[in-house]
């Protein structure tokens, strides 16, 4: 268990060891903007990491229209 304390946290990608950053990235993405996508519900994951990384659904909570 960690001492430090919890800080949630909202993960939209991970870069894998071994692959180089781009460093053009945040330009290329300067403008975008992305597609509108319905978002049903909100869910918590636990992430257990490691060589065979696996994801457990720990709760859901529905969004009302």
């Amino acid at each position: 268990m960690e001492d430090r304390p919890f800080r949630a946290h909202l993960t939209l990608g991970r870069w894998r060891p071994g692959r180089p950053a781009d460093p053009t990235l945040p330009d290329r993405l300067a403008g975008y903007a992305g597609p509108v996508w319905p978002v049903p519900e909100v869910v918590l994951w636990r992430s257990h990491l490691g060589p065979d990384p696996s994801y457990e659904r720990v709760a859901a909570w529905p969004i009302a229209p």
